[in-house]
């Protein structure tokens, strides 16, 4: 009895394998260069890489001088002084 399923046995370990290895085959070309995934992941941590440092600069430069005479940045409150809100209602 045993021998008689020993083939049988062995051709479903032999297709076990065949279907592992084809679906490790249909994984490495879904997620190679080729495709699209890789090159947008990429992209996508270069583009928050890029504006983490812009925030970083635009913070520090912000905070480095705070009683310089540059032009206000669009993230600038001072419109908001109630001296300068009763200048401007005067």
């Amino acid at each position: 009895m045993l021998t008689a399923n020993a083939k049988k046995h062995q051709d479903a370990l032999d297709y076990y394998e065949h279907r592992k290895a084809t679906l490790a085959d249909y994984l490495w070309r879904a997620f190679s260069a080729a495709c699209w995934i890789v090159p947008v992941a990429f992209l996508l941590v270069v583009g928050v890489v890029i504006g983490g440092i812009r925030r970083a600069l635009r913070r520090r430069r912000e905070s480095a001088c705070p009683s310089c005479s540059h032009p206000a940045s669009k993230n600038d409150d001072s419109f908001l002084i109630p001296d300068r809100v009763r200048s401007l209602l005067t």
